[in-house]
């Protein structure tokens, strides 16, 4: 008996090591990410106070989308108090990391002075940010509030060579 069982260790082992190195390739069962996608499905089931636990666990994780989201929710107050302040956090959090909708996100915030103190100057900045790493609205809403990252007033000019561009007015 033993030595068959002798013959059968190795094999028993290389399908413990297969199985364990599948496992692998599993989507995650928790983590940041996982939180994340488990959040966007109660949002979408209209559970946004599941919605805003699964963002929580996720942004305290570090996760910048999750946390530029649950800002989002704290703005409108859906599933959590509405709250314009806890909103600017999280997208400040978020932002910091990089997130271009969250810099968009508290840029606008920034430039009306909801839950932030008003800094049109940042708000530019931010939007600058945003629309370096592709965000096209935050190219828009330079444009609609008409602002710089030094707070100079901006015009909108255009020309038949040229499309739509923006310049800096020098009063």
């Amino acid at each position: 008996m033993y030595e068959g069982m002798k013959c059968l260790l190795p094999s028993t082992l290389f399908v413990l090591a297969l199985a364990s190195s599948c496992a692998s390739l599993r989507p995650p069962t928790s983590g940041p990410d996982q939180d994340f996608l488990q959040a966007l499905e109660a949002e979408e089931r209209g559970d946004c106070t599941m919605a805003a636990e699964f963002y929580h666990r996720a942004a305290q994780a570090g996760h910048a989308p999750a946390m530029n989201n649950l800002g989002l929710l704290h703005f409108e107050g859906r599933g959590v108090q509405k709250s314009y302040s806890e909103a600017a956090c999280w997208y400040g959090e978020s932002a910091q990391l990089g997130f271009a909708k969250a810099q968009a996100n508290l840029a606008v915030m920034k430039y009306f002075g909801l839950g932030t103190p008003c800094d049109a100057q940042e708000a530019g900045i931010l939007l600058m940010l945003a629309h370096s790493q592709g965000h096209e609205q935050a190219g828009y809403s330079m444009a609609m509030f008409n602002l710089g990252p030094d707070s100079t007033p901006l015009m909108a000019s255009q020309s038949a060579e040229q499309p739509m561009r923006i310049t800096v007015l020098n009063d």
